[in-house]
């Protein structure tokens, strides 16, 4: 561990990108890397690849704060690219996170923060070609600050049942991102447990052909979403531009196409 988030503990690639960590075996359970209760660690300009093990490249468990993902590649994850539990303040950017999940584990995806995960701020990134949803914000995390990511091309083993990405629970911010989608049924879909407060501002969303093109909607709210804000988005491309509109919601300056 780091003393502080000023002072954390950095494992740096001297060449970006060319360092590849890539075990045949495991001693975390099959995580690539496993970080519990520690706190104030950075990774920089690695590669992490998953492609023999059987679960996620990276995990966060036990209150492993303060964390740094910076400049990473993680792929071929047979679970989660970037799974966190119990572990609030991380931050991720700048990174590529690519060809999570598998057949045999089923539709995983790029990045999973669960209850607990609150505050990450996850920007700069590229997540694609992930077999489930780029990022899943599920199961009571708060305060994520999402923005200017690259998504596209996610749902990779799915029929037309996800979303490029999915908000749940309280007062995230999703801010000018670019969401593309040929598989995934909706591009940016806002329900499960008690979505409130959170606000979609600023993003472009676009079906480029495909699943996307007959199912929900580019952005969606759940009935039970709770005053949403949807605000200054550009959404091309589908069969319902908006899919539902929840409750109490402000919605403003969404232009629309095909």
């Amino acid at each position: 561990s780091g003393a502080s988030t000023s002072a954390r503990t950095t494992l740096q690639a001297m060449n970006r990108r060319q360092a590849i960590y890539k075990p045949s075996t495991s001693s975390t359970g099959g995580h690539v890397l496993l970080f519990s209760a520690k706190t104030n660690i950075a990774l920089v300009g690695l590669v992490i690849d998953g492609a023999d093990l059987t679960f996620d490249t990276i995990k966060l468990q036990s209150s492993s704060t303060g964390m740094l993902f910076d400049d990473l590649e993680l792929r071929n994850s047979k679970s989660q690219g970037l799974l966190c539990q119990s572990s609030a303040n991380g931050i991720l950017r700048n990174s590529y996170v690519h060809h999570s999940g598998d057949s045999v584990n089923g539709l995983e995806h790029g990045i999973y923060l669960n209850t607990g995960c609150d505050n990450w701020v996850i920007e700069h990134n590229e997540l694609a070609y992930n077999s489930g949803i780029s990022a899943q914000l599920y199961a009571q995390p708060k305060n994520t600050l999402f923005q200017y990511n690259y998504i596209h091309d996610n749902c990779d083993l799915s029929t037309g049942g996800l979303q490029e990405l999915q908000i749940s629970h309280e007062s995230h911010l999703v801010l000018r991102n670019v969401v593309v989608s040929t598989k995934c049924r909706v591009g940016i879909q806002i329900s499960l447990q008690g979505p409130l407060n959170n606000k979609v501002r600023q993003n472009s969303v676009y079906c480029l052909s495909g699943t996307c093109a007959v199912h929900a909607g580019g952005i969606g709210i759940a009935n039970y979403g709770t005053s949403t804000e949807i605000a200054d988005n550009i959404v091309l491309g589908y069969t319902n531009q908006l899919g539902g509109t929840g409750t109490g919601s402000l919605i403003d300056n969404l232009v629309t196409g095909t």
